[in-house]
């Protein structure tokens, strides 16, 4: 975790370091890569990036731990400005929002690489888990979500979690144009409707 010194930059500094620092981890294997180099890239004395990380590992941890957070911002964002929203509504609604900022942010790319390097750096899996059904919670917590009130709160968090699986499936699959905007936005509308009928109730067998 970084230093308080390192929360104590201001806010574009801080924004600087992280951009400049993920430039470097994008280009080579983590590995490969040299304090000096991002301190070059930085533009940061040696002493000063002592001065905020502990060494290499703790500011790659750092930039997965803020990839994730910075998301899960943008996506409460989205929801405390769309109050009380239903749920599969909200979802079809931040489709094109959340294809914007993923590709803005090279998102895929990183978590490709912290998830190979994940050995490397420490990465919990377990505490990952924790975290992404924790997201999953308070999104739903934010929305109205009376389709699937008939549902445990565990099977609710399952729901949640699947349609946005889903959703970063299509935005990936976009992103790396393997099909258009347009085709993976529309697969995505039909699998949500295929679920949000599901659980509307049971299905009767003939």
């Amino acid at each position: 975790m970084p230093s308080q010194t390192f929360f104590n930059l201001s806010k574009n500094k801080r924004e600087r370091i992280e951009d400049k620092a993920r430039d470097v981890f994008l280009d080579m294997p983590y590995n490969k890569v040299s304090i000096s180099q991002i301190v070059k890239a930085v533009n940061i004395p040696r002493g000063s990036f002592y001065q905020y990380f502990e060494n290499l590992e703790d500011l790659y941890q750092y930039l997965y731990s803020q990839t994730l957070s910075k998301y899960e911002e943008f996506t409460f964002n989205q929801l405390r400005r769309s109050t009380n929203a239903e749920l599969f509504s909200f979802m079809r609604a931040s489709f094109k929002k959340d294809y914007e900022y993923l590709k803005s942010i090279d998102y895929f790319e990183l978590m490709r690489k912290f998830f190979k390097e994940r050995n490397m750096i420490g990465i919990n899996l377990e505490a990952n888990e924790t975290r992404r059904n924790r997201f999953h919670d308070e999104c739903l917590k934010k929305l109205n979500t009376h389709v699937i009130d008939d549902l445990s709160h565990e099977k609710k968090i399952k729901t949640m979690r699947l349609i946005n699986h889903l959703k970063f499936q299509m935005i990936h699959k976009s992103i790396n144009k393997r099909a258009t905007f347009e085709e993976t936005y529309t697969d995505y509308k039909f699998y949500l409707s295929l679920i949000e009928n599901g659980v509307k109730g049971p299905v009767h067998h003939a």
